[in-house]
């Protein structure tokens, strides 16, 4: 049976300490994130209050609709009761 060269042994070494390295680093970011409350807290409510603001959103824009439409109306009455008050001058 032969070992493998110093120079295979040491590129793997190399390898391990890499993945040992990358693994440690997701490690420690997961452990930050959860360390970090304020940032929590801000996804947590915005996890939350995201589904009220989008109805309220769609409530506005069907809303904006009706104060055209109303509007409009409007519009035309005043024009027909200026049209009909200069017709009977």
């Amino acid at each position: 049976m032969t070992r493998p060269g110093p120079q295979r042994e040491v590129a793997a070494l190399q390898q391990e300490i890499e993945q040992t390295r990358a693994e440690l680093a997701a490690t420690v970011q997961e452990l930050a994130g959860r360390v970090d409350v304020p940032a929590r807290a801000r996804a947590a409510w915005t996890h939350r209050t995201e589904p009220v603001r989008r109805s309220v959103r769609r409530a506005r824009q069907a809303r904006a609709g009706w104060y055209l439409l109303a509007g409009a109306g409007v519009a035309a009455v005043v024009v027909t009761v200026l049209v009909v008050r200069r017709r009977r001058r």
